[in-house]
Parts: C-alpha cells; structure tokens; sequence
C-alpha cells in the first residue's frame, strides 16, 4: 500500500471549489461516522458528474481513489469504490450514446488516468482481508480499461486469466471482451500479440473457455493461432462457440460438428504455414 500512496505525492491536484474542499474535508476525517463520510462521496460523486471543470474532476478522482487504497477501514474503502463504480457507470451510459457524448469521454479519460493503475494495484492484493475489494477493484477496471491501454496492461489482464479466484478470472475475461467492443484492426492485433498464449490456456478452465473462445473470434484472423485448440472444443458440450471463433478466425463455414472439415483445413494450414 506504501507504494500506492506514493503514486500521488508527486502529482497533488488541488481544487478552489469549497464545495469539493469541505466535502474533502469531512472524508478525511476519521472521527466522523461511516454514514458521513458516504454522504461526502456522494457529494464529490454529484458534482463529479454535473462539473466541467477539469481541475474539480481531477480533484475528484484522485481524493475517490486515494481512499481506495487508504481508506482506514475495509467499509470505507469499499464504500468509496462503489460510488467510484457508480460515476464510472453514469458515464459510461453517455459514452455509448451515438454520438458519444464529449462530457463524458473526458470524464472517462480522467477518471481512467488517475484509477487504472492504482486499481491494478487493488486487484494484485492477495491478502484474505481485501478478498472483495479486490474482486470489485477488477469489475470496475474491466469498464475502464478500454480508455487506458499499454501492452503492460494488456499483459496484467492476460495473466489474471489464471488468477485462483473464479470471479477473478471472468472478471479478465469481461476485460478482454470489452477491449475487444472498442478496437480496431491495429490494437486486436496487439492484443493478441500479447495475450493469445494465455487466452488459448484458457480454453481448458472449463469456468471460462467460452468467454475466452468469443474474446479470440472477435479478433479474427489475429488469433489464427488458435484454431488447434478451439478445434480441441468443438466435441464440447458448448462447441458451438468454438465453432463460432473458428469461424471468424477462419473464414470458413464449418459448423460444430463439421470436424473432419476443420481438420482438414488445420492439415492444410498448418503445411501452408509451413
């Protein structure tokens, strides 16, 4: 934790805005009750929402996050996640608004400045006590993932695929998906770049392999290397959607129990490749 709190100390944002100021105020207080200190988080999460200040937004998200990892209780950091998720939720909603909504990219974009990488840093805890600050930690950084990309990242989510916890492991799976909604041709390849050896692992924990097979077929021909393991899955009981990816990696037709087709095309791939 002394390394999360440090990612601050050389960028403090401060605010004019009294309002911020006292609600600030009151959530760093600790002798003040639980139910205070939520009603200041909601507070920020309110003007958070309604301000077009840059300076308040960031403001903002620091003071949220930085009770994330600081928080003096598990409640109050808990608490400060779940208004954090709740903002993030709200914009989110606007974004996918055709057109988006400008607000609420540059809400998104300073929100996922300030909370990615001290979220990963959540999501790598491994003590007992901050089981399910971890877990929410993950759910919210899948949301947000998408505004803030670099192959370390990307890397992070891929070797989370193998985490211990289910829920953590869906949780990356969910992540992988909604990368997926908001690439293009350039950033799938990169991905899969990185990713596709852990992904293709994967498609033997029985708890996710169907999330991992959809997440390969949305990158197409950049998981070609794949399709010997999704042809593993077509005898599955859920087979069809590793037929499904095969089929967007591939181009071909084949249907799931079409596998003396798929293995011939694997056969002649795999000497074209040669």
């Amino acid at each position: 934790m002394g390394f999360l709190s440090r990612l601050f100390k050389s960028d403090e944002v401060s605010t004019k805005n009294t309002k911020i100021i006292d609600a600030l105020e009151i959530l760093r207080n600790n002798s003040l009750s639980h139910n205070e200190r939520v009603d200041a988080l909601a507070k920020l999460k309110s003007i958070f929402l309604t301000s077009s200040d840059k300076g308040d937004l960031k403001a903002i998200s620091q003071a949220i996050i930085r009770t994330v990892t600081n928080g003096e209780s598990i409640e109050i950091r808990e608490s400060a996640l779940k208004t954090f998720d709740v903002a993030i939720e709200n914009c989110l909603f606007f974004y996918n608004q055709s057109p988006p909504r400008e607000d609420a990219r540059l809400r998104l974009g300073i929100v996922s400045e300030y909370a990615v990488p001290i979220l990963i840093g959540v999501a790598r805890y491994k003590s007992e006590t901050v089981k399910e600050l971890r877990l929410m930690a993950f759910q919210t950084l899948s949301k947000i993932a998408p505004f803030a990309i670099d192959d370390q990242r990307i890397e992070f989510y891929a070797h989370s695929l193998n985490d211990q916890t289910n829920n953590i492991r869906m949780a990356a799976i969910s992540t992988f998906e909604n990368l997926m909604k908001s690439s293009d041709d350039a950033l799938k390849r990169r991905i899969a770049r990185v990713s596709l050896s852990a992904l293709c692992e994967a498609l033997d924990d029985p708890t996710i392999w169907v999330g991992a097979a959809r997440v390969m077929g949305e990158m197409g021909k950049y998981a070609l290397g794949a399709a010997p393991f999704l042809y593993k899955r077509l005898a599955d009981e859920d087979g069809e959607w590793a037929a499904r990816a095969l089929r967007n990696i591939t181009g071909e037709q084949y249907g799931k129990d079409e596998k003396d087709k798929w293995e011939l095309w694997l056969q002649k791939s795999i000497v074209t490749e040669d």
